[in-house]
C-alpha cells in the first residue's frame, strides 16, 4: 500500500462517527517515520467540541503527537466569524 508523507484534514468533524474513521484513515495512509505529518484544521463549533476532544485523544492513543498548533479567526460558509484551531502532528515512535 502506498502511503503519503503529508495528510491534510480540514473541517473533518460533523458526527461522533468521524473521529474513529479519521484516525483509522490517518494511521493507515500516513507514511512511517518522524518526517510524516498530519495537518489538521477545524472550526471550534460548540456542537462538535466533544468529538474534537475525542479526535485529539484518539490521535494521541494512535501514536501521534502535536508538533505545532495555534488558533486563527476565519469565516464560515455563512460569513459568520469562527475560531479555527490548526495543528501539525507527527508519529511519536
Amino acid at each position: 500500500m502506498k502511503t503519503s508523507p503529508t495528510i491534510l484534514a480540514a473541517d473533518p468533524i460533523y458526527s461522533p462517527d468521524h473521529p474513529p474513521l479519521l484516525v483509522k484513515a490517518v494511521t493507515s495512509w500516513l507514511a512511517p517515520g518522524k518526517d510524516a505529518r498530519l495537518v489538521l484544521a477545524y472550526p471550534l463549533r460548540e456542537a462538535y467540541l466533544p468529538q474534537i476532544g475525542d479526535l485529539r485523544q484518539r490521535l494521541k492513543e494512535a501514536g501521534l503527537s502535536v508538533v505545532m498548533e495555534g488558533m486563527e479567526m476565519s469565516r464560515d460558509d455563512w460569513a459568520a466569524e469562527v475560531e479555527v484551531r490548526w495543528s501539525i502532528w507527527e508519529r511519536s515512535a
